[in-house]
């Protein structure tokens, strides 16, 4: 079980970051670092401006680059960043669980286009599991948007208006794509009450 000091030094390394991104939005023509270092072991973090990007949607929130380490379902992976993982969920989606129709197939997806690569990550934000929220980004390519876009899951509409991702969504249902292809799957949000 994480210990106070632990979860305050996550806490205080995400303000931290976040701060330095606040900071960059009202430029002031000093260019951000590229890199930061965080934790105990020194480990650095790649910054990229958000002022570079091509994408609107990937411009809202913290970059952060590292490696997938771990998918452990079709929303939810864990970022290596030097020597600290973070437990990253998708952004603005929601997959099966595990143990829901078509939840190994969610997984096995993501697994296919994101493990053991370099992603890009954008962080809005951190979850009450303490897990960070972010848009991961893929030699330029939307992983959140795809995982929708190919009928692996939902836009998770109760947490975003992201009208690209409720585009994708009914173009993926009415092509019968991934788990839209049985009649009337059932949303992960609704699984979970039951």
């Amino acid at each position: 079980m994480p210990t106070f000091n632990s979860r305050m030094s996550h806490l205080l390394k995400f303000i931290f970051i976040f701060c330095v991104i606040v900071a960059g939005a009202f430029y002031t023509g000093v260019r951000p670092p590229e890199t930061l270092t965080i934790g105990p072991e020194g480990a650095e973090i790649a910054l990229t401006s958000p002022f570079t990007s091509k994408s609107t949607s990937q411009s809202a929130g913290t970059p952060v680059q590292g490696k997938i380490s771990r998918v452990v379902d079709g929303d939810t992976v864990h970022l290596k960043v030097g020597r600290e993982t973070m437990k990253i969920r998708l952004d603005a989606i929601d997959t099966p669980e595990q143990d829901q129709a078509y939840g190994r197939q969610a997984t096995s997806a993501l697994k296919k286009k994101i493990n053991r690569k370099q992603v890009l990550v954008y962080i809005t934000d951190q979850d009450r599991y303490g897990r960070y929220i972010g848009r991961i980004i893929l030699e330029g390519r939307d992983i959140n948007f795809e995982m929708v876009a190919e009928g692996h899951g939902w836009h998770y509409k109760q947490y975003s208006s992201d009208r690209n991702l409720a585009l994708a969504e009914r173009k993926a249902r009415d092509a019968g794509l991934g788990l839209w292809a049985k009649r009337d799957p059932v949303a992960p949000w609704d699984y979970r009450r039951r």
